[in-house]
């Protein structure tokens, strides 16, 4: 968002939906994105990764525990686990 966006909807010209969804879809994006490379990873497929959908979704793999409202978050949650080396 630029300057002039910014000014625009603390005015109430712009609608801040209209600026900010490029940068929401674009995270959104990225992160299906990194979540689908992590999920067809040879580890990963070796070790195998489950779901489960109770109280939201879980995404298990290597003892680690993702949780999530989506099956996208179960999985980035699980990728931050193992990134930190803990489930």
């Amino acid at each position: 968002m630029d300057a002039s966006e910014a000014i625009g909807i603390m005015r109430g010209d712009v609608s801040p939906s209209s600026v900010l969804h490029r940068g929401i879809a674009e995270n959104m994006g990225a992160e299906a994105l990194a979540a689908f490379g992590w999920l067809l990873s040879k580890e990963i497929q070796e070790a195998g990764v489950t779901f489960s959908e109770s109280y939201g979704w879980r995404c298990h793999v290597w003892g680690i525990i993702g949780h999530g409202d989506t099956p996208l978050q179960a999985v980035l949650d699980a990728m931050e686990k193992e990134g930190k080396g803990n489930g």
